[in-house]
């Protein structure tokens, strides 16, 4: 477990109105409500692993190094704890390889996941018909509409109303 620092004498248990900067360990990738990216940090002096996760709305650029610790500033107020937007500043590797491995291992199911539901939703907005189709709308649009519409041409006139043979 790693010390928590603080830029004051904090009691960690007591509620917090300013941010104070912590050590956390970041935990990859999580899939959040609607398929949303959620980044995961773990708060080492939360005893319980089932309450150590902590999501947050995943930042933009390059996240954090999986299973790494890093200075984080937050804020505690009672059970809700914020995680201010500052970049995190790197320390070391977290020392509990076995922590680390199972935060990268979730890290790249998460990941996955995410991946595998970006294609599936590629795939709804494209489908075989409508790739078919493209060549055919692309020659319609250059044609007058009186030239679109679906009446028989001359040519066709003798076909109206017989079968054709099969």
């Amino acid at each position: 477990m790693t010390d928590r620092t603080a830029a004051s004498d904090h009691d960690p248990t007591e509620p917090v109105t300013e941010p104070v900067t912590e050590t956390w360990v970041f935990g990859g990738l999580r899939v959040g409500g609607g398929g949303r990216r959620i980044w995961c940090w773990i708060d080492p002096m939360v005893e319980d692993p089932h309450d150590r996760e902590l999501w947050f709305k995943a930042g933009r650029g390059a996240a954090p190094s999986v299973g790494s610790e890093y200075q984080v500033l937050v804020t505690r107020h009672g059970d809700r704890t914020s995680l201010h937007a500052q970049p995190p500043r790197y320390l070391r590797q977290h020392s509990d390889a076995a922590l680390r491995a199972e935060l990268e291992a979730r890290h790249r199911a998460a990941d996955t996941r995410l991946r595998l539901a970006a294609m599936e939703a590629s795939d709804k907005r494209s489908s075989a018909l409508d790739a078919a189709m493209a060549p055919l709308l692309a020659v319609a649009a250059t044609l007058p509409p009186t030239d679109r519409d679906a009446s028989p041409c001359s040519s066709c006139a003798s076909f109206a109303g017989r079968a054709h043979d099969a």
